[in-house]
């Protein structure tokens, strides 16, 4: 059994109390058992503009001692701070096996992938990782497991503010999901909220925020300057891989 951590839009900005959500989420993972065999950071780690390398390495080493962390980047995330810090060279080398498949647990293996500059390009992805990914899956056993991870959710989730910023037009992603039977989902982040949907006939599993949750459309009518509920509590998504199986929690850390 396999359990992963996933911490998405953390939005460190400089100011005590989104740290604070931060550190408190930090000590709930400490305090949990049984142990972690990964900590997967979805992207929107630093708020744009806002931080610099040391929020990056504050990130990683109040959650290092913990379980390994494999991080992708978000549109907020400085790519230069985030690389220096995390290494985005594909994988972090330090348990990487290969370009892009990282083992998390015995024959169970992250894809991370960048969608980070998916707006410039289109709200799509660059084909050639998943290309190069597709061609390492291959070398996999057949009793392998596979959950793909980025910062973006592949499809529209029902939110018509969100769903302007999601990626769009993702064949080869959706094909290397469909047809590859080790690929038991993928997570994302983005939306500042939890929610568990489809994609490519897979379970899409999208993790709420740590630094702030989103309002749904039935709640904005007009009130969009309201779009973020600050005094949520921080949560994040405990992902559970036994038997080919993807159990998803969703947990407010109060």
């Amino acid at each position: 059994m396999v359990w992963i951590a996933q911490l998405t839009d953390i939005h460190l900005d400089g100011s005590e109390a989104v740290r604070a959500r931060f550190e408190r989420v930090v000590a709930w993972l400490g305090s949990i058992q049984p142990s972690l065999s990964a900590i997967l950071l979805t992207g929107d780690l630093v708020e744009q503009g806002a931080g610099g390398q040391e929020d990056y390495r504050h990130i990683r080493d109040a959650l290092q001692p913990l379980a390994p962390v494999i991080a992708v980047p978000g549109n907020a995330d400085d790519p230069d701070a985030f690389d220096t810090v995390f290494g985005w060279d594909r994988n972090p080398g330090a348990i990487s096996v290969g370009s892009w498949l990282v083992p998390v647990g015995e024959q169970v293996w992250l894809l991370p992938l960048d969608s980070s500059d998916c707006e410039e390009n289109g709200w799509t992805l660059d084909p050639e990782p998943i290309v190069e990914a597709r061609e390492e899956l291959a070398a996999l056993p057949g009793d392998a497991v596979v959950l793909v991870a980025l910062h973006h959710p592949p499809v529209g989730v029902g939110h018509q503010l969100m769903d302007q910023m999601t990626l769009r037009d993702v064949p080869e992603l959706e094909c290397m999901v469909r047809d590859d039977a080790r690929v038991v989902g993928v997570v994302a982040g983005h939306i500042h909220s939890g929610i568990a949907t489809s994609f490519a006939g897979k379970p899409l599993v999208v993790g709420p925020a740590v630094q702030s949750q989103i309002r749904l459309d039935a709640e904005l009518s007009g009130r969009e300057a309201d779009l973020l509920v600050d005094d949520a509590p921080p949560m994040v998504t405990m992902h559970r891989l036994e038997g080919g199986r993807l159990s998803s929690w969703f947990h407010a850390v109060v």
